[in-house]
């Protein structure tokens, strides 16, 4: 079964997604771990997930989620689900080629299971941090260096989620305008920053999660909105109006 996920964004103002990086995450009960896996998509290029069914489509499209909607659902599944009882944080980044030779934003997740954090006892929810970061070439904090994971003659090692965001904070006040951090409990600093960058929480919200909500989604959207017309007053401009107004 072939499955195209709807990430990419428009060509006028939203920059594109270069890539995808993923770093120790594990699904379908454990059987399936993902080490440290990075997806090129050259710069915006359309892209395909070619995965049998039960391969894991929905999964990895909720996970690329996480990183601009933090804790989003699919198909009424909570990420929290695929935490439990893990030590060890995962870490989700998507680095977005800017429009006129502007460089690239990386924006990024480190994410982890509250009891890793709280201890035993905790409630069965995530705890997590989001991260950006300005660049124009390959860079100390670019999505193949940042000092979260590192290797060391050629052994994978993770930061445990209490240093690396020790880490992100004090590159954060050493260089605000390059790398931002943003702990759990300021989720509108980093909603006004990704807006900097014409990315819209929102229209992921509303439109992206809602399109890959189900197997079918992009036949269930074409059955609903079958004119152009349709998908612009019924999607796409409900959508502007909610961003245009929040607040």
């Amino acid at each position: 079964m072939r499955f195209r996920p709807c990430l990419k964004g428009g060509q006028n103002r939203m920059p594109n997604i270069n890539r995808i990086r993923i770093v120790n995450f594990s699904y379908n009960h454990d059987s399936r771990h993902i080490v440290d896996e990075t997806f090129n998509f050259h710069g915006g290029e359309d892209a395909l997930l070619n995965l049998s069914n039960g391969g894991g489509k929905s999964v990895l499209v909720q996970l690329f989620l996480q990183v601009i909607v933090p804790e989003a659902k699919i198909q009424g599944r909570n990420i929290a689900s695929f935490f439990r009882k893990k030590s060890q944080p995962a870490y989700i980044m998507i680095e977005w080629k800017l429009d006129g030779g502007g460089g690239y934003l990386l924006t990024g997740i480190g994410i982890t299971s509250a009891e890793a954090v709280e201890g035993e006892g905790a409630k069965p929810r995530v705890r997590y941090f989001t991260f950006t970061s300005k660049y124009s070439a390959a860079n100390p904090y670019d999505i193949m260096n940042i000092p979260v994971v590192t290797r060391n003659e050629g052994v994978l090692e993770l930061k445990p989620f209490r240093e690396a965001r020790r880490i992100l904070a004090d590159k954060e006040r050493k260089d605000p305008y390059l790398v931002g951090y943003y702990p759990e409990d300021d989720r509108n600093g980093y909603t006004r920053r990704l807006a900097e960058f014409g990315i819209s929480q929102d229209e992921w919200r509303n439109v992206i999660t809602r399109i890959n909500d189900s197997e079918n989604g992009m036949e269930d959207l074409f059955q609903k909105y079958r004119s152009s017309s349709q998908l612009l007053d019924g999607l796409i401009i409900k959508t502007v109006e909610e961003v245009m107004f929040k607040g």
